[in-house]
């Protein structure tokens, strides 16, 4: 049952913000597992998966960093400091579960600076305003600071934004929605050839800081990922245009070219495996098909963008998962 949550994992945000840009879209996104509901155990099983959730791409260790496989993602119930997650919507199911991809192994300290860390190969080729993210876990001894870097020739890097950790506990932490917007950087939109990696550098004393203050800095330790995303908008992309339910009906909207696209939004209602009804008020409901949207529930209010077709009793709106958007 890979991908049951895949709805999920599109409309979740990248961070407060960062889907604002007109028609983002999410080019690769990886969860780093699957899960299925196991009929024996009356429980979801989750397993390790590092191909990507949504669409093409791979992704490869840096420098000396070591990557830890089948690491779980799971915090100990009695240990309040350790309740701290990345924003998997597998948390929805039990947030004591999940997956990410682990690495392991700083350099020596004072050494190889921005060199240890991960590295995400995905193509966006056919988009422009390209954005990047990821959750990002640093135990309260692995490096602070971890440097961005993006590549458009596959081999030579690029700095980008710096996060820094301040970690509360002496335990893990995440940090959630680290976001880069690459739109407008030379050489970055519709290239084959794009990377990012994410890498330690260190600190303004010349050495790996620890990401608690206080703590002492150990080699052994580097960062985690999870939902790492990279997004864009399509190059070509018709607009789209809000109207409301009523306005689907007018003969204006129905004479339009079929290639036209229009976003209409409103309350939910007849959910089910092939669409749902939004309702605005304005006493016309539109039947939205976008078979798989598992995000959403009867009663949320939400917006979905497609095309139109008023030739049957029941005006239709033929859309798509990653293109329903639940509004908060």
């Amino acid at each position: 049952m890979k991908g049951i949550l895949a709805a999920m994992l599109v409309l979740l945000a990248i961070a407060p913000g960062a889907q604002a840009a007109a028609g983002l879209e999410t080019i690769t996104l990886w969860d780093f597992q699957d899960h299925y509901w196991s009929d024996q155990w009356q429980d979801w099983i989750v397993e390790p998966e590092y191909t990507p959730e949504i669409g093409e791409g791979t992704w490869e260790a840096q420098g000396v960093a070591v990557w830890d496989p089948d690491e779980q993602d799971f915090r100990d119930p009695t240990k309040p400091e350790e309740l701290n997650s990345s924003s998997d919507p597998i948390h929805e199911i039990n947030e004591f579960m999940g997956y990410a991809l682990d690495f392991d192994n700083s350099p020596p300290q004072g050494t190889g600076n921005k060199t240890a860390g991960a590295r995400f190969n995905v193509s966006t080729q056919g988009y422009t305003n390209i954005v990047v993210s990821f959750d990002i876990r640093h135990k309260y001894r692995s490096p602070r600071h971890a440097r961005v870097q993006y590549t458009v020739d596959g081999v030579n890097w690029i700095d980008s934004v710096l996060f820094e950790a301040d970690n509360p506990n002496e335990a893990d932490h995440w940090y959630n929605g680290r976001t880069v917007d690459l739109s407008g950087v030379p050489g970055v939109a519709d290239n084959p050839s794009f990377a990012f990696r994410v890498v330690a550098e260190l600190g303004p004393s010349g050495e790996y800081e620890p990401s608690k203050t206080g703590s002492t800095f150990r080699q052994k330790d580097l960062f985690r990922f999870d939902m790492v995303r990279v997004s864009g908008v399509p190059i070509g992309a018709p607009k789209a245009y809000l109207i409301s339910n009523r306005d689907t009906r007018h003969e204006i909207i129905s004479s339009a070219k079929a290639n036209f696209r229009f976003t209409v939004w409103g309350r939910v209602s007849d959910l089910d495996d092939n669409g749902f009804t939004l309702d605005d008020g304005s006493g016309a409901p539109v039947r939205v098909l976008a078979a798989g949207v598992r995000g959403l529930s009867n009663g949320d209010y939400a917006k979905a963008t497609g095309t139109l077709d008023d030739s049957g009793d029941t005006v239709t709106l033929q859309s798509s998962a990653a293109q329903v958007e639940k509004i908060d």
